[in-house]
């Protein structure tokens, strides 16, 4: 067979189709070094705008106004005209509420009504930018961050778990006995979790608990807070996403958590929290009720048609 008047054969061909074929080869190599670089690109940015950011500088007080032991905090907690910026518009405005010691307190309100900023800047991962919040009488900002951390303490919905044992990501990686974490464990009634695991407190963890259900990591959570014994204790969405027997373990366990301790609740299920000492109802960063479950029913405010809708809401889903 001849192509071309014979100058070109089928061998030739052949050759230069592959020859061809090879010279792309770098070329599709360079757009794709082109697209990890860009990878790159964007996460050393995130990396080095980590960096830039400015120390805490008063996470450790030299001398703060007054040093008070974990153990000689009662837990009572008071807002006073607390306002707080995220950027420029304010999302609490006006706040000002007291709980007393050992008190059980409920924050309510729709998606983006404040609740969760006001557990940020009590735990100071934000700070006011006017108003005074005042843990047993002392303001926040004259106690070292690291010593409010341990006197509050939070259970959030998303836990964060790292790669390790489950005996290491309840202590802590601290040097806590093994005796006092199986006490902490039976107290809360937790137990069925540590007897489904294989291996027990050696089972190995993924990272951020890839193979743990939602409740099995809020039973680390839990664990987690009880061993350091703060005297407030946040409950952010605790039994979000949960199955019926992992949630009634769970709201055992946190009334075993919170008892002889002021604990604040915050919930979309006003089930988990019509045993609360007292609900506060926010809306659009301002508090606009507050009182008892019952007391709240019969002002007829945002509370009772949020619990109208709930209770309509669990009817159709059981209907």
């Amino acid at each position: 067979m001849k192509y071309m008047h014979g100058f070109l054969t089928l061998g030739v061909l052949v050759v230069f189709l592959t020859y061809v074929y090879d010279l792309f080869d770098p070329i599709r190599d360079i757009v794709e070094k082109y697209n990890i670089f860009q990878g790159a690109m964007a996460s050393s940015e995130r990396v080095f705008g980590l960096m830039r950011e400015p120390p805490e500088v008063d996470y450790i007080i030299s001398n703060p106004s007054r040093e008070v032991s974990q153990r000689d905090f009662k837990g009572e907690i008071e807002f006073q005209h607390v306002w707080f910026a995220y950027h420029s518009d304010h999302v609490l405005k006006d706040i000002s509420f007291r709980i007393e010691p050992g008190q059980s307190v409920a924050l309510v309100g729709v998606t983006g009504s404040g609740k969760t900023s006001i557990t940020s800047v009590l735990t100071r991962l934000y700070e006011i930018q006017k108003g005074t919040i005042l843990l047993d009488q002392i303001d926040i900002r004259n106690i070292e961050k690291i010593g409010l951390r341990y006197i509050v303490g939070l259970v959030s919905q998303d836990v964060f778990l790292f790669a390790g044992t489950l005996r290491d990501n309840i202590t802590l990686f601290n040097p806590i006995p093994h005796a006092k974490v199986l006490q902490t464990i039976e107290a809360l009634g937790l137990m069925p979790f540590i007897d489904r695991m294989p291996g027990g407190l050696d089972m190995e963890i993924a990272e951020r608990g890839a193979n743990l259900s939602v409740g099995e990591r809020q039973f680390i959570s839990l664990s987690r807070i009880i061993l350091y014994n703060p005297r407030v204790i946040i409950l952010d969405e605790a039994t979000s996403s949960m199955d019926p027997i992992s949630e009634v373990l769970i709201q055992n366990a946190m009334q075993t958590v919170t008892q002889g301790r002021t604990s604040i609740f915050i919930a979309h299920r006003l089930s988990t929290i019509l045993h609360c000492d007292k609900i506060i109802v926010l809306n659009k960063g301002e508090k606009v009720e507050e009182g008892s479950h019952e007391e709240l029913l019969r002002f007829g405010g945002l509370y009772s048609q949020l619990y109208k809708v709930y209770m309509k809401e669990e009817l159709i889903g059981h209907g």
